[in-house]
């Protein structure tokens, strides 16, 4: 039974509306809906415990369930898909069958489908992403995916010239992949640089390599340092201090700063070869 004064109706079990343009009204088994605002929900049959909260929100929902709309527009492709969080105008907007997602904010996430697993949080954050398994955390991104999964973007437009790459690791504002198909990276402020990130577990621990200054570091290093400004600074210690490191690894590298050097000046590169320390000249 349907009962309703002015605007506001009740029906079946634990279902409330409270929006304009009621329609024709398909509502069958549904259960455990709220849905406040014009034509939220509108096309109901078979969903359960949705929240649809602002005009258009959920409008399309038919059969989807434990889905939360709220904003202008929220979810509001959502016919069969469940277990969504779109909080924003437009936040999700062209969901239809997808699952498991969170979209908070204006727009956010509004291009996924079918996506599955998406978290996307800031004005326009994933923006045009079909990708399943995205982190986009930031004003606008990851914008630009488009179908590459499993990519984690956080900051200000992070991540935004990445299309179909996958696996990438982009943190702070503007922090991008080398290319818009680059896969496995990892950019940290665009000062520190990875490649292999995620093959490095299946490979051994052998495949990742990380770069500072430069974005593509030699296959043949673990390692690189690319500056024409700068130089490497290794740790710089008297020799009662180097004496002192227990247990020292076989390959460890500093600066004695009262050794003698081989022309017998003072301060020299060591290294550890396991049994003592040698001037590296």
């Amino acid at each position: 039974t349907v009962s309703s004064s002015g605007l506001f109706r009740f029906k079946g079990n634990n279902n409330i509306f409270l929006f304009t343009g009621i329609g024709a009204d398909p509502l069958t088994t549904g259960q455990n809906n709220n849905n406040f605002g014009n034509g939220a929900g509108l096309v109901m049959t078979t969903a359960s415990n949705n929240n649809n909260f602002g005009n258009g929100a959920g409008i399309s929902m038919t059969t989807g369930s434990n889905n939360n709309n709220f904003g202008e527009l929220a979810g509001d492709a959502i016919t069969t898909g469940g277990g969504n969080n779109n909080f924003g105008g437009g936040a999700g907007g062209s969901l239809i069958g997808g699952s498991s997602n969170n979209n908070f904010g204006v727009r956010a996430g509004a291009a996924g489908v079918a996506v599955v697993g998406a978290n996307n949080f800031g004005y326009e954050a994933g923006l045009n992403s079909t990708a399943n398994f995205a982190i986009n955390i930031g004003y606008q991104a990851g914008i630009g995916n488009t179908s590459g999964n499993d990519n984690v973007n956080i900051g200000t437009q992070a991540g935004n010239t990445t299309t179909i790459g996958t696996n990438n690791i982009m943190i702070g504002r503007t922090a991008q992949a080398s290319s818009a198909s680059a896969s496995n990276e990892l950019n940290f402020g665009n000062i520190l640089y990875g490649t292999g990130i995620n093959t490095a577990r299946a490979s051994g621990l052998t495949g990742g390599r990380i770069g500072i200054g430069t974005d593509a570091p030699v296959a043949s290093s673990k390692l690189e340092v690319s500056s024409t400004t700068s130089g490497f600074l290794p740790p710089r210690m008297t020799t009662a201090q180097r004496d002192a490191i227990a247990s020292p690894a076989t390959g460890l590298t500093l600066y004695c700063t009262d050794c003698a050097a081989t022309d017998a000046s003072t301060g020299v590169m060591q290294v550890y070869n396991g049994s003592t320390w040698k001037n590296a000249w």
